[in-house]
């Protein structure tokens, strides 16, 4: 819900449209209050319908009522996630009904240098770092900023590649949690588009960098207006998506173009050892998909089920 409501002691009456089938699935509700995004799940009730349903499912019916009575002070309320893997907490942001991690994923179950590559066998990186201590790894500025690089491996961690949206890929985000697939990607994409904003009287729906991206740590690209140019501070991070220019691992088993850009692996394989990917640049005002091999080590955002 974009448009804020002023709220009172009267009651407030949400209705919900349960849509034909079996919903089985909790229920996802996001409120926005005083700017900040919070999200809850509400599980359904057990429910026992002749011929339907067996004596203990929980789903939503089409046709029953349902009334959510809702604390925004209770517990269960929360604008950020905590992987119970790791203990690293992550900002989350709504965008156009997707709930996205707002941080790139941190998660580092192993680590090696950028020497050591491959497009089948999962492994993990930290920019900039060259050895295999996870808690010096863990250490570093980059950590810290720009959370963890992935080959396509280890991003799916096992899963086949699924170009559907939702992915239904968890890979290597926690439970409850998936890789986006390039159409969840392209959803995003879309969405940016056609929220577009006015610059110098016209409508420019594919400023996807400016409303994307922070100007925290980007290269400034003077001549193109770009993410992070301070000439320009209506335009940095209008979605939330917070996307910090974190580098890969690309070419010639070597770090790369940190400060300039940032690239985030999905779910989609496009053939053999290339797989589908998405990225920001700092002299490029829109959202980037393209193929890239397998042993390219990128970040990963994930995006909840």
């Amino acid at each position: 819900m974009e448009t804020p409501v002023t709220l009172s002691e009267t009651a407030i009456s949400v209705y919900m449209m349960v849509l034909p089938g079996l919903q089985t699935q909790s229920m996802h509700i996001a409120l926005k209050t005083d700017g900040t995004w919070k999200v809850i799940d509400k599980e359904a009730l057990f429910v026992e319908e002749a011929f339907t349903r067996g004596p203990a499912d929980r789903g939503f019916l089409r046709g029953q009522k349902y009334v959510v009575s809702l604390d925004s002070e209770s517990a269960g309320w929360s604008r950020t996630l905590t992987d119970s893997r790791d203990s690293n907490v992550y900002d989350l942001v709504v965008i156009g009904g997707q709930i996205w991690m707002a941080e790139n994923l941190a998660y580092l179950p192993s680590v090696v240098g950028p020497g050591t590559s491959s497009n089948s066998v999962p492994y993990y990186y930290v920019y900039g770092y060259n050895g295999t201590d996870i808690a010096t790894a863990k250490n570093t500025d980059n950590y810290n900023t720009y959370g963890v690089l992935y080959n396509w491996p280890a991003a799916m961690n096992g899963a086949a590649s699924s170009a559907t949206n939702p992915s239904g890929v968890q890979g290597i985000c926690p439970a409850g949690w998936h890789l986006p697939s390039d159409a969840e990607w392209t959803q995003l994409e879309n969405y940016l588009i056609a929220n577009g904003y006015n610059y110098n009287g016209t409508t420019v729906g594919n400023m996807i960098a400016k409303s994307m991206a922070t100007d925290s740590g980007w290269t400034v690209s003077s001549t193109t207006g770009a993410v992070g140019n301070t000439d320009y501070p209506d335009y940095r991070n209008k979605s939330g998506f917070s996307a910090l220019p974190g580098g890969c691992l690309g070419n010639f088993s070597a770090f790369t173009s940190i400060d300039n850009a940032g690239f985030w692996w999905g779910s989609t394989v496009s053939s053999g050892d290339y797989s589908r990917r998405c990225g920001l640049e700092y002299n490029s005002i829109s959202l980037g998909k393209s193929e890239n091999l397998k042993k390219y080590g990128f970040s990963i955002r994930c995006i909840r089920n």
